[in-house]
């Protein structure tokens, strides 16, 4: 099963998509966000294997969100926008695959079926990102109670930045630390 966040302003086209991908068996849409700074929240807590973005944005447009989000955080992005003339461009920013919205007078149906083929024909590529993909691990707090724990399955917990580390030496796996503290112009000396 593979998780999607979608990525819309309009909360129609939000609904819409979501029901769309969720009749498709091997998909799952986790959450929506309204814009790319809810969507920046939402990938960092659920870590979703595929996005689908709306080009069209308020705040921030898609394809600026599309190309932070491939310099900061890679991922499988599908681009579902009415803005078909940008279609080719995307592409460069580094997203997968391409829907258009429907057209006047197209019937759900058929735009489903875009969107169907589109994510299907992703299921190779999608495979081979979860593979590599982290898997989720405990609260830091319940591995410090571990000593060898901060390594799983060889791959090392990520940190965010924002993240709060409790200090808790005598159960810190490892040898010795050694930490270095200057402040902004310090770097350099």
């Amino acid at each position: 099963m593979y998780t999607v966040l979608v990525i819309d302003d309009s909360a129609s086209m939000r609904r819409v998509i979501k029901d769309m991908i969720n009749s498709i068996d091997e998909f799952d849409v986790v959450d929506t966000a309204i814009d790319a700074y809810e969507a920046r929240e939402k990938i960092k807590q659920l870590e979703p294997d595929l996005v689908t973005i709306d080009l069209n944005m308020p705040k921030m447009d898609g394809a600026v969100f599309l190309r932070n989000l491939m310099k900061l955080h890679p991922m499988p992005a599908v681009i579902i926008s009415s803005e078909g003339a940008r279609g080719n461009s995307i592409f460069d920013d580094g997203a997968v695959g391409f829907v258009e919205k429907p057209a006047l007078g197209e019937s759900m149906a058929s735009f489903g079926n875009r969107i169907q083929d589109t994510l299907l024909n992703l299921t190779f590529l999608l495979k081979r990102y979860t593979l590599k993909k982290p898997k989720p691990i405990k609260p830091i707090e319940k591995q410090l109670t571990k000593p060898n724990s901060l390594l799983k399955n060889g791959v090392e917990r990520k940190v965010h930045p924002d993240e709060v580390l409790s200090s808790i030496p005598a159960l810190l796996p490892g040898g010795k630390v050694i930490g270095i503290r200057s402040s902004t112009g310090g770097v350099e000396s």
